[in-house]
Formats: structure tokens, C-alpha cells, sequence
């Protein structure tokens, strides 16, 4: 676990929390970048359907400051490359299609002292990107087609890439990848962030909101609304949301927030004062299965109900999720919902309070902008130390055991709770022998 060196540290972003600076940021084209966004940069700013895309540009800004990062490629170990590219808007087809191309011909020119370029110099595995938007892994069920949407690359090729990868989720996850061992080493290059929430007034020279209405909640204990969910139907890709709308319209023991169309300009205040007053928040996939809600959800100390097995969290080998959250099956039929309902009326006040007091101490940990704690940006710096150190030897058995600790624990979750895939998860516990 990484979460210890930071609790011991509250002055983390000084010398000492880096020993030395390691981390180098391309100063890449403004094509690969800035070009992509509108002129008003209105795909930055809270109630917009770019929230999955959002994290890429505040992480860029973040890094720039960072104490561990080095303007010398010379001595540098981790080379971050800025690309705004997931949620671009300003992009034509061919040149979303040309993307990848273009990107990694540009850093092919960008020469060493030996001649080689970083980048090939360890053929890309000190390289980090940012993926934040899930279609970034688009065709999982074609995984070998490339479209202009994942930006030259396809499925397979951007997981089987050297590249470390930071994605608010894998799309792609199947049960396959952690009951194979083949899998391993390429799941761990993949490195799970939070969604961009807005948890401050203003950041970067960007206003989220007028007044100050952001700061999180702090008071625990019971609320009025039981179970609370906010978003659009989705018929096509989440069809379970209609029965979880059925439900709670029908018996009022829940409420369904309809947003109506998941591309309107979203009114963030209304599905936060629903959080604030909601004992526990509804975490259901729709067009991907990761969401900007469940960390509104956790600021607005609303206890997350997760029905999805497959949900993979960010820095889960830190956070300890199975306290802080439910879980529940996938939804089917109301019967589904109704008993997920007597559940959570069973829970005791304790538990609850005992959910939220834990929430309190981690959820600066998912921030890309709180300095109360270690920050997300320290998450990820964190991680990719874990590989700077591990790039040092070339092993690859070192790097899946170092760096798979968080999927460890989504899969762990899956055992636990798969019937199905017990005898698989007995069979195949490779990856989590390792970590113990």
C-alpha cells in the first residue's frame, strides 16, 4: 500500500517527498493539446457531458508544478505526455484517426544524448499518458478495429501498448483478465484515476461556480432520502435504469433524478443538493460503467451503492472501498432493487456513521485540487514511481507485482462476490499471492 507515506506527511510537496526529481512533461505541440478544446474552453467547467475528458487537462496543469518533476529528459525516469485528445471537439475525423500516428512520430524526435529518442529508448514503458476518456477504449467487442474515436489506436493494441496508461476505466475489462496470468503484466500498466469532480470554487484561472457552494459536506448520520439516483435513462446501453426508475417512482422508497438526455448541459447543483440529502447514492453503469457521480456521491458524503461487480476504483490498494461502500448485484428486475432497499433499511446507525466518518478521511485522496491530505496527483506520482523503480531492473515479474496491488483488489471483490467464477478464482491466485 501507498497511503502510509503520505498520512506521515502532511508537508508532502516539498524535496523530501520526491528524494529526487524524476518526472519529465513533453512540452508537446499545441495540436495535441489546447487545439482540441473550443476556443472558450467551455469543455472544462462543471455540467458538462465532458466529465470523463476533463481530468486529462487539470492533470496536465497539476503536474506542471509538481515538486518531482525535472526540466531535464537527461535525468528524468517517468516522462508524462500531455494529450487532450479523448473529448476533442475541434478535430475532424482523419485527424482524430491520425492521432497516435502523429504523436508518437513527434516524440520520436525528441533525441537523447545517445541519439535515440526517449521514447524508444525503453520502447515506451517509462511513458505515461492520459486516457481520461473511457471511448478511448472504444470496440471492445471489435478489439482489433482502429476509428477516428480512439484516435488511431485500437482496443487491443492500446492494452497490449508498453505505454503506462492513467483512464478514469478499462472498458475492456472482462473476468478473462484476472484468471489469466498473461494478463497481468498489462493490466498493471494501466492505471485507474478518478474522474475530474469539482470540489473547488475555482482552479487554473477557471471559475466552477459563482459562490461557494461546493465545500464539502461534513455533518453524519441518517438523511432524509433513503436511496437516491441522478441521471438519464439510457435505454439502449443501461436498461436497468428504467427498472430502477420503476421502482422508486411506484413505491417511493427511492428517487430517480431524471436528467432526460445525458448530452444536455447538466445542472451539477441539483444533483448535489439530492447527494447532500441522500443517505446512499445509486452507482449505476450507462454508456461505460465508470461515472463522474460516484465521486459527487462521496463529497456530498452520500454512501455509494455499487451495482456493478466489474467497476474498477481508483488507488483501491489504498482506499479501503468494501468499508466505505455496498455493493449489489446487477439490477434485472425490480425484485433486484426492492431487496437492495430492505437491505440498506437494515444497516444500523452505526455502520453508517462509522461509512461516513471513513469517507471524511479519504476522499481528498480521489481530489484533483484538495491539498487536506494526499491528493490524487500524489496517488498517481506514487504509482509511477512504483515503476521508475521497477524499470531500473527490467523485470517484468517485479512490475506486475509492484504495480498490480490495485487491480488486485478488484479482483478479489470479484471472487468474493461471484458464485460462477469461484472455482477460477481458487485456481488462479497468482497475481495476489505476490502482493501479500
Amino acid at each position: 500500500m501507498f497511503f502510509h507515506f503520505f498520512a506521515k506527511s502532511p508537508q508532502r510537496r516539498d524535496k523530501k517527498y520526491c528524494g529526487k526529481k524524476l518526472l519529465f512533461i513533453y512540452d508537446v505541440p499545441n495540436t495535441f493539446t489546447t487545439d482540441l478544446l473550443t476556443e472558450n474552453m467551455f469543455e472544462l467547467v462543471p455540467g458538462t457531458k465532458y466529465a470523463q475528458w476533463q481530468s486529462e487537462y487539470y492533470l496536465h496543469q497539476s503536474l506542471k508544478s509538481h515538486p518531482c518533476r525535472t526540466s531535464d529528459p537527461e535525468e528524468a525516469e517517468i516522462f508524462f505526455v500531455p494529450l487532450y485528445g479523448s473529448g476533442m471537439r475541434g478535430a475532424g475525423v482523419r485527424d482524430r484517426s491520425y492521432i497516435k500516428q502523429a504523436l508518437f512520430g513527434w516524440l520520436r524526435t525528441q533525441k537523447s544524448k545517445t541519439g535515440v529518442s526517449y521514447f524508444d529508448r525503453r520502447s515506451g514503458k517509462d511513458h505515461a499518458i492520459t486516457l481520461g476518456a473511457s471511448r478511448s477504449w472504444c470496440k471492445p467487442n471489435n478489439p482489433h478495429q482502429r476509428t477516428s474515436k480512439c484516435l488511431g489506436f485500437s482496443q487491443q493494441e492500446l492494452f497490449d501498448a508498453n505505454l503506462i496508461k492513467l483512464s478514469v476505466e478499462y472498458t475492456g475489462l472482462r473476468m478473462e483478465h484476472f484468471s489469466k496470468q498473461e494478463f497481468g503484466e498489462k493490466l498493471s500498466r494501466i492505471i485507474i484515476i478518478p474522474y475530474l469532480h469539482f470540489d473547488v470554487q475555482s482552479a487554473f484561472g477557471h471559475t466552477f461556480f459563482q459562490k461557494d457552494m461546493v465545500q464539502y459536506a461534513d455533518v453524519v448520520g441518517r438523511r432524509r432520502i433513503l436511496l437516491a439516483f441522478s441521471g438519464s435513462l439510457l435505454p439502449k446501453t443501461a436498461p436497468f435504469r428504467a427498472v430502477f426508475k420503476e421502482f422508486c417512482d411506484s413505491s417511493g422508497e427511492c428517487v430517480f433524478q431524471n436528467k432526460e438526455s445525458s448530452r444536455q448541459v447538466l445542472k451539477a447543483e441539483e444533483s448535489l443538493s439530492l447527494y447532500r440529502n441522500s443517505q446512499f447514492c445509486a452507482i449505476l453503469g450507462g454508456d461505460t460503467r465508470a461515472s463522474k457521480r460516484f465521486f459527487d456521491a462521496l463529497d456530498s458524503l452520500c454512501i455509494p451503492v455499487i451495482f456493478d461487480p466489474l467497476l474498477a476504483l481508483p488507488f483501491a490498494a489504498d482506499i479501503p472501498y468494501d468499508k466505505i461502500t455496498i455493493s449489489a448485484p446487477f439490477i434485472r428486475k425490480s425484485e433486484d432493487v426492492h431487496d437492495i432497499i430492505i437491505r440498506l433499511k437494515h444497516i444500523p446507525d452505526s455502520q453508517i456513521r462509522a461509512k461516513q466518518n471513513l469517507i471524511l478521511k479519504y476522499r481528498s485522496s480521489l481530489s484533483y485540487f484538495r491539498m487536506d491530505g494526499a491528493n490524487a496527483i500524489d496517488m498517481i506520482v506514487m504509482r509511477l514511481m512504483k515503476f521508475r523503480q521497477d524499470l531500473d531492473v527490467e523485470d517484468t515479474r517485479r512490475i506486475e507485482r509492484d504495480c498490480y496491488s490495485d487491480w488486485s483488489i478488484v479482483r478479489e471483490k470479484l471472487c468474493r462476490n461471484s458464485e460462477t467464477h469461484t472455482r477460477k478464482c481458487k485456481l488462479n491466485k497468482v497475481h495476489t499471492q505476490q502482493l501479500v
